[in-house]
């Protein structure tokens, strides 16, 4: 019975040791390699931020006027402390905070289009991306 029982473990040791390797070469998260220029393309052309700012902008500036209390600018009370300056809490929509963050996702792709074309030897045709960064 201990023979049995020190067989069988080493027989699932070996198996889970032999399979664990090849299911290490795969990159768990799957990402995409940058390594042709329209990759780099497609990237450079998903730089820039998912999120406007004009709603909040609007509220920062003088350009906000009371329309009473019908108006639908009512609805983005909770909003009326961007036109004092004062810090909102979250990252709701047409905060601060979610504009900042879209920019800064827009910001990392543009470096990672950077990085993808210092790090691979394309030809002359990546260039109008690259410059475009710049």
């Amino acid at each position: 019975m201990k023979q049995l029982l020190k067989l069988s473990s080493l027989t699932i040791t070996a198996v889970l040791l032999f399979s664990c390797e090849k299911y290490l070469e795969h990159v768990p998260d799957m990402r995409t390699e940058i390594n042709t220029v329209d990759k780099v393309a497609k990237l450079v052309g998903s730089a820039y931020p998912g999120h406007g700012f004009q709603a909040m902008a609007e509220t920062y500036s003088d350009n906000v006027c009371d329309k009473g209390p019908t108006s639908e600018a009512n609805l983005i009370a909770e909003y009326s402390d961007l036109y004092f300056w004062k810090d909102l809490p979250g990252s709701g929509n047409n905060t601060p905070t979610q504009y900042w963050n879209a920019c800064y996702e827009a910001i990392a792709s543009a470096n990672q289009a950077l990085e993808a074309i210092e790090r691979y030897d394309f030809d002359s045709s990546v260039l109008p991306y690259k410059e475009r960064l710049w």
